[in-house]
């Protein structure tokens, strides 16, 4: 029971966003973020905005280095989920080529 319940409260999220991935709705962040990659079997690249923490595969993003960053982020609100990245080195500067 404690698995089904625990099953459940992660799940949430996911279905929250559900009617945002349909419409292709996403949440835009522009500003300063740092960029973090975890290694492992799924390692992961995450765009650290403040107090969150949006996820992207670093398979999709193999340019990218850790760093501090200004840039424009789509995401997903609920799950956290990135749907597009896009880095500059400063607030004016040039889109950096990261794929």
């Amino acid at each position: 029971m404690l698995l089904v319940i625990i099953s459940i409260w992660i799940f949430i999220p996911y279905l929250q966003d559900l009617p945002n991935v349909l419409k292709h709705h996403t949440e835009v962040y522009k500003g300063k973020c740092e960029i973090v990659i975890t290694s492992g079997k799924h390692s992961e690249l995450v765009a650290v905005l403040g107090d969150k923490n949006i996820g992207f595969s670093s398979s999709d993003y193999p340019g990218v280095k850790e760093g501090n960053y200004y840039c424009k982020v789509e995401y997903f609100p609920h799950t956290e989920t990135g749907d597009l990245l896009q880095l500059y080195k400063s607030n004016d500067g040039q889109l950096l080529k990261i794929k």
